[in-house]
């Protein structure tokens, strides 16, 4: 619960995912505490991940929902909107043309669906992921339909937007009176 309390607080901040070519550094952890759900759903800049630690990213970011093997894929993939809203974030269908607070984020199954992986659509059209803990982040000038991973590969399942509602034109105006 406190990592959705610290997500809801940057969020609210009006934190839109801005990431580009920064890698995770290692400085505080943060690359620890990071992976594709954490990089492509809400991007964090190393200096918000200071905040987290590995409790976040056992207890959170590595969607311990997930566990049930028996779900559907649509299962998971309403599990994981649910973990999104928690943080006060809207998941969406995929927008074409995205609002100063929306991005795309791309779900991925694992050959045998055991595991998901997701990709964060760039501010310039690319996509960006992270697997597992480590500093480095992939990107890709398009979205692929497959990934290889370093234990399966994973074919793309759906992209869906996720909306900063914080950030809305109206509530903009709002904090400006």
């Amino acid at each position: 619960m406190e990592t959705i309390l610290k997500l809801k607080k940057i969020f609210r901040q009006g934190y839109l995912p801005n990431r580009g070519k920064e890698q995770y550094s290692f400085v505080s952890n943060t690359a620890n505490v990071t992976n594709c759900f954490e990089h492509a759903c809400f991007n964090l800049t190393n200096e918000q991940l200071k905040d987290f630690n590995e409790n976040d990213l056992k207890n959170f970011f590595a969607l311990p929902v997930l566990a049930n093997l028996d779900l559907s894929r649509e299962e998971m993939f309403d599990a994981v909107k649910k973990e999104i809203s928690k943080t006060g974030l809207k998941v969406k269908k995929t927008a074409e043309n995205l609002k100063e607070n929306e991005w795309n984020v791309a779900m991925y199954f694992s050959n045998y669906d055991i595991d998901v992986h997701f990709l964060l659509q760039e501010k310039n059209g690319g996509w960006s992921g992270k697997f597992g803990q480590s500093q480095k982040t992939d990107h890709y000038s398009f979205l692929p339909l497959k990934l290889v991973g370093a234990l399966t590969d994973y074919k793309l399942y759906k992209v869906f937007t996720i909306e900063n509602p914080y950030l809305s034109k109206e509530n903009k105006e709002e904090k400006t009176r």
